[in-house]
């Protein structure tokens, strides 16, 4: 597919073909025997090499036609192929990474920093990521729509493809940090395993300014997204704590008292909102109450929210 430039009928193949291996790693599970089948033929045949190969040619192709400062590109019908063929590899190179298998696992050793994280369409994002606005994760373009019988032309938001790729790199890393521990068994691999622990703090290190911004945006604009992109990048900071990478984590400072910040911005947020349940709950039942009962809300469960009247708790 590669020397023969880029096809709709070639992207298809690749994605299906990742897909149909994505499927039998899942399957293998804890089967020893298997999983030793699997590696052998996928370093006999150099399957992961090439389809990673092919994804790393695939996301500089793309990221040559995305302009990553317009909010309002969506990417074409062509363009939206060759990312569902990327995910589609990525699909598959995250399976292997929570299988944890280290023979599989050494067969993605060469190509997985191109792939994960020199990526050139995280690269053609990265400006868009570190930006407050729009909110990340999202295509946005304009529509128009009628509010108060007039028409408004109103941004409506669709889920970026290339985020989501962003994502399963997250996992993936976060997947090859939590099994390097199999490869401190072995002294022939336990460089591989020390690799995949550099190339997780690289990946910080190299995003280090979208990932701040990613727990900021928690704070003025959450959004499902920006929760999801959190708590993965959060797996990982955490896998990589579990490792000796005390001296990697000494220019990480600003992103742990980060993570710190966010954990407690959303712990706050969480009972805020129980609170406002609460307090409607509380309303609720007083305005459904007994007349009599109600002129004395003290005489119901729930006093304290009601002291200072209905209209005050309302508002």
């Amino acid at each position: 597919c590669v020397r023969v430039g880029v096809k709709l009928e070639g992207h298809q193949l690749v994605s299906t073909c990742a897909s149909l291996f994505t499927r039998i790693v899942v399957i293998s599970g804890t089967d020893s025997s298997f999983q030793r089948l699997i590696g052998e033929k996928f370093r006999d045949y150099e399957t992961l090499h090439q389809l990673m190969q092919y994804g790393v040619h695939l996301s500089s192709s793309v990221a040559e036609k995305i302009n990553s400062l317009d909010k309002t590109v969506d990417p074409s019908e062509t363009e939206k192929a060759v990312l569902a063929t990327i995910t589609s590899i990525f699909n598959l190179v995250h399976a292997i990474a929570d299988l944890g298998d280290p023979d599989i696992l050494s067969c993605c050793a060469v190509v997985l920093p191109q792939l994960v994280v020199r990526n050139a369409l995280f690269a053609a994002r990265a400006p868009l990521w570190t930006s407050q606005s729009p909110p990340r994760g999202y295509i946005f373009k304009g529509e128009l729509a009628m509010v108060s019988n007039l028409k408004s032309s109103l941004l409506v938001g669709t889920d970026d493809p290339v985020f989501f790729i962003w994502l399963s790199s997250m996992q993936i890393l976060a997947g090859i940090v939590r099994s390097s521990t199999h490869f401190t068994n072995h002294s022939s691999a336990e460089d591989i395993g020390r690799g995949f622990i550099d190339m997780s703090v690289e990946f910080l290190k190299v995003y280090k300014d979208a990932l701040l911004m990613c727990l900021n945006s928690c704070e003025t604009k959450l959004t499902r997204n920006a929760l999801k992109e959190a708590k993965i990048f959060l797996t990982l900071v955490a896998e990589l704590c579990k490792r000796n990478v005390k001296v990697s984590f000494m220019h990480f400072e600003e992103l742990i008292d980060h993570s710190k910040f966010f954990v407690s911005s959303l712990s706050r947020f969480l009972g805020a909102t129980g609170t406002s349940q609460e307090l409607f709950i509380s309303i609720n039942e007083y305005e459904k109450s007994d007349p009599e009962e109600a002129m004395n809300p003290v005489s119901l469960g729930r006093p304290s929210r009601l002291l200072d009247g209905v209209p005050t708790a309302k508002h």
